[in-house]
């Protein structure tokens, strides 16, 4: 009889281990959905004139007699923003507040665009 109950006590613990493991998953999916609300909320809530953007790329000259290595490369802020967004999707969203706070902004918006290539950088290094 001994053996028995001592069967069913491993049972039981196991059944409460596997519900913890279920609990903590729920909770991380809803952690996860949360910040990424969240962030795309802020986003949302960005003003970016992305018309204007288009048309002013479209008039600027191309120049291409410059060699490869002068030419800049143009960081968008939509590029900006899905790296700091998957960022704050894996849970750096501390790290990515930070990150923009560290620009002197309240938001991605508020930084200007020369920023974006140390920005990006930065946020390489989270």
């Amino acid at each position: 009889m001994k053996a028995g109950k001592t069967l069913q006590d491993l049972a039981a613990e196991l059944d409460r281990q596997a519900k913890t493991k279920q609990d903590l998953l729920v909770d991380l999916v809803k952690t996860a959905r949360s910040a990424l609300v969240r962030a795309l909320t802020e986003a949302e809530e960005e003003d970016v004139p992305v018309e204007e953007d288009t048309a002013a790329k479209e008039d600027a000259p191309v120049e291409e007699d410059a060699p490869a290595e002068e030419k800049a490369v143009t960081i968008t802020l939509e590029e900006v923003r899905a790296k700091l967004a998957a960022l704050s999707q894996g849970g750096k969203q501390a790290e990515v507040k930070a990150l923009i706070t560290k620009y002197g902004a309240q938001k991605l918006s508020d930084i200007p665009e020369d920023k974006y290539p140390d920005l990006l950088k930065d946020a390489e290094g989270i």
